[in-house]
């Protein structure tokens, strides 16, 4: 098993995400590292990630993806998994790490880290778990 492709900060990774329990996404789909690439070579392929569906709610911690990021990966997929570029929304309370190398994921793409969207992303993630800071900016205990 392995990774294909190399997995940094913004790579968007196409992988099964299947076995999950509850309301967990499902199946194979893309998703975006947000972690700064793979966590500890040295161990495992363990990255931290957020998944895009293209199943549009409208629940709070959707975040649109903007148009124009580009799949060039995916032509390795079968044809009904090839898409020229990323559509839907960003789930951001479905943050989670996956070992990529045991899920056979492929890179497919990449959101730039810098972008506008990557940062938001990172925001909206940080919102879930952050501490609030008191009113002298230090943090609670």
């Amino acid at each position: 098993m392995s990774v294909t492709g190399n997995v940094e900060r913004g790579s968007i990774v196409w992988f099964n995400h299947h076995p999950t329990r509850g309301h967990e996404q499902n199946g194979y789909r893309a998703s975006i590292v947000i972690s700064d690439g793979i966590i500890d070579p040295t161990l495992n392929q363990i990255a931290l990630t957020v998944p895009v569906t293209t199943q549009i709610m409208g629940h709070t911690f959707e975040l649109h993806v903007p148009p124009g990021i580009e799949t060039p990966g995916t032509h390795v997929l079968p044809q009904q998994n090839q898409f020229p570029e990323l559509t839907g929304v960003v789930l951001i309370n479905n943050i989670r790490t996956f070992d990529l190398a045991a899920r056979n994921a492929i890179v497919i793409g990449r959101v730039d880290p810098e972008s506008e969207f990557f940062e938001g992303i990172i925001d909206r993630v940080m919102a879930i778990i952050s501490y609030p800071e008191d009113d002298e900016g230090k943090w609670d205990d």
